[in-house]
This record gives C-alpha cells, sequence and structure tokens, in this order.
C-alpha cells in the first residue's frame, strides 16, 4: 500500500509542477505579448 501511495504522490506531484510550469509560461508569454504591444505604440 505505501507503494501505491508513493506513486499516487509521484503522480500528484508530477501534476501540480506541470500545473505550475504551464501557468508561468503564460506569464511570460504575456509579458512578451505586453512590451510587443509597447513597441508598435499600442
Amino acid at each position: 500500500m505505501s507503494q501505491e501511495l508513493s506513486e499516487h504522490a509521484r503522480r500528484l506531484y508530477a501534476e501540480i509542477m506541470d500545473s505550475l510550469d504551464e501557468e508561468l509560461e503564460m506569464e511570460i508569454d504575456d509579458e512578451r505579448y505586453d512590451a510587443i504591444l509597447l513597441d508598435a505604440g499600442y
């Protein structure tokens, strides 16, 4: 049972890290998009 829990915990951790990574990528994309718009005069 403890091995099953460890596998479940590992998968849960991987999902959380993936979600955080996606959020960070969206934030970076937003910053780049804002910089492009600013450079374009918008």
